[in-house]
C-alpha cells in the first residue's frame, strides 16, 4: 500500500525513522490487519442480498399482514385487545423488515433518513 511503501522510503533515507525495528515491524503488522479488514468490509459490501430471498419475504410478510387479523379474531374474544395485537405484531413486523431493508445496502450514496 502506499502507506508502508511511504514508511519505508522514509526509513531508507539518510536521517531514517529513529524507530527500534521491533516497533517499526510492529507497524506495519498494524497497517496490513487494517487493510485487511478494509477489504473484508469492502467484500461484505459488494455483495449483493439476494434477490428471490428479499421478494420472498415480503410474500411471506404480506401473507402474516393477511391473515394475522383472521386467526387473532378467532382466538381472542376482545375486540380492543384483538385490534391491539394486530396493531403492535403488524407494525413490529413491517419495522422490522425497514429496517433489515436500510441495512441491506449501509453505503447507498443516498439515504432518505441520514441527517
Amino acid at each position: 500500500s502506499w502507506i508502508q511503501l511511504l514508511v519505508i522510503l522514509r526509513q531508507e533515507t539518510a536521517e531514517g525513522l529513529r524507530v527500534p525495528p521491533p516497533i517499526l515491524s510492529r507497524v506495519h503488522q498494524v497497517l496490513s490487519d487494517g487493510f485487511l479488514g478494509f477489504n473484508q468490509a469492502d467484500k461484505i459490501a459488494k455483495t449483493p442480498f439476494p434477490m428471490p430471498y428479499s421478494q420472498m419475504l415480503t410474500a411471506c410478510l404480506l401473507v402474516f399482514n393477511l391473515t394475522l387479523p383472521i386467526m387473532v379474531a378467532a382466538t381472542i374474544n376482545s375486540l380492543v385487545m384483538g385490534v391491539a395485537l394486530t396493531f403492535i405484531s403488524t407494525v413490529a413486523y413491517q419495522g422490522l423488515n425497514e429496517v433489515a431493508r436500510e441495512l441491506e445496502d449501509p453505503f447507498k450514496p443516498v439515504h432518505l433518513n441520514d441527517l
